[in-house]
C-alpha cells in the first residue's frame, strides 16, 4: 500500500517483529518515505496506527513540532470518526479528487498604481499586488461530498 502526502509516496510495509524489536505498532521514516506497521496486532490496531504515522508525517512536514500524546489524541479522533461513522469514511472514498491545493495565498489582482503625470519618475511607481488569503479547499471538498 501507499499513502500520498503533500505529493510524496509514502510506502507502508508490514513488519512481522516490530513491535517485538521496538516496543512501537508503526514508524514513519521521513528519510526513506516509508510507514512501518507491527504485523501481529489486530487489523483494527494496524489501521489506527496508520492514521497514528500519517498524523506524524504531517507532523513532520508542516514543522509543527506537536508533543506525542497531541499526536496520539489527534490521531484517535480521526480513527473514531471513520470507524464509527461509515457514511463519513463513505463520503471520503467518493470524493472527488480534484480538490484545491493546500490553502496558499493565492493573488487577487495585479494592477498599474495610477498616479498624476509628473515630468520625472517616482521612485514609488511600481506594480501593487494585492494578496487575499483564500482556502477554497474546504468547500472544494464539500462540493465534492455526496452529503
Amino acid at each position: 500500500m501507499k499513502i500520498k502526502l503533500f505529493g510524496h509516496e509514502i510506502d507502508v510495509n508490514i513488519d512481522e517483529a516490530l513491535e517485538r524489536r521496538t516496543g512501537a505498532y508503526g514508524q514513519f521514516s521521513v528519510n526513506t518515505l516509508s510507514m512501518s506497521l507491527d504485523g501481529q496486532v489486530p487489523q483494527s490496531i494496524r489501521l489506527a496506527t496508520v492514521i497514528h504515522e500519517s498524523v506524524e508525517a504531517i507532523n513532520y512536514f508542516h514543522e509543527l513540532n506537536l508533543p506525542h500524546n497531541v499526536i496520539s489524541s489527534i490521531s484517535t479522533g480521526i480513527f473514531e470518526l471513520l470507524a464509527e461513522n461509515k457514511d463519513v469514511a463513505q463520503a471520503f472514498m467518493n470524493l472527488k479528487r480534484n480538490y484545491a491545493p493546500p490553502p496558499r495565498e493565492q493573488v487577487k489582482s495585479i494592477y498599474k498604481e495610477e498616479k498624476p503625470k509628473t515630468l520625472k519618475p517616482e521612485p514609488d511607481d511600481t506594480f501593487k499586488i494585492d494578496y487575499t488569503p483564500f482556502d477554497n479547499t474546504i468547500t472544494a471538498i464539500m462540493e465534492g461530498m455526496d452529503v
